[in-house]
């Protein structure tokens, strides 16, 4: 008999006359884990089918941690007036994720799992944070290497404010510092500086790619 066929055999075994409310705390109390992480995943799946089945019509998504929540979207206007998205089209901001480096006890208890899935499923454009937030998954390759997507010259330009990683043992361009003055920080979203890049796999990277230049300007 097989190791995993013994165990699904025991469990059967332990799980036999107990009522059901008996069954459901056994199951949570030695499979919690793994019933958060099954029950993340389906969340994420039901919220992203039914937000882009029922709208269809979202440009980019960016999500910028430790922002300061704006009642209304200023972001998709300035990209239309500019002509980066379509009319008629919108940029998501999500700017309610809460993270720390240093005291956890200011961070949303379920921003680091939600975060980890955005990056594993590749459900996001752009991403902004402080230093020590980016940080974290510049270093575990969340970014795309942005030499290969913005001029030489823009890069000239911004020298000083580039942000580089080491992935994998080497270095790679995973982002960039925007100080104030910016139009992300000019649309009420921070006030200190922050770090800014396209998530690897980025589905609409071509709309992320003219973003940046643009809140680089």
């Amino acid at each position: 008999m097989s190791r995993m066929k013994y165990l699904l055999q025991r469990e059967i075994s332990n799980l036999k006359g107990l009522t059901f409310r008996e069954k459901a705390a056994y199951i949570w109390e030695y499979y919690k884990i793994t019933v958060s992480v099954l029950g993340l995943i389906l969340v994420l799946a039901v919220t992203g089918t039914a937000f882009y089945s029922g709208r269809g019509k979202t440009a980019m998504y960016m999500v910028l941690v430790n922002a300061a929540e704006q009642e209304e979207n200023p972001i998709t206007e300035m990209l239309q007036k500019a002509e980066i998205i379509p009319a008629g089209h919108e940029v998501e901001v999500e700017d309610s994720y809460r993270l720390s480096m240093e005291n956890s006890g200011t961070a949303d208890p379920s921003t680091v799992q939600v975060l980890a899935a955005l990056f594993s499923a590749g459900d996001m454009d752009l991403f902004a944070a402080d230093e020590q937030v980016y940080q974290r998954y510049a270093g575990q390759d969340g970014f795309e290497d942005l030499s290969l997507y913005l001029s030489e010259d823009l890069l000239k330009a911004h020298e000083a404010d580039l942000y580089y990683a080491t992935v994998d043992g080497g270095q790679i361009l995973s982002g960039i510092w925007l100080r104030q003055g910016s139009s992300l920080h000019q649309a009420g979203y921070y006030s200190e500086d922050v770090i800014i890049g396209i998530t690897a796999h980025a589905v609409n990277l071509d709309y992320a790619v003219k973003a940046l230049e643009y809140f680089l300007e």
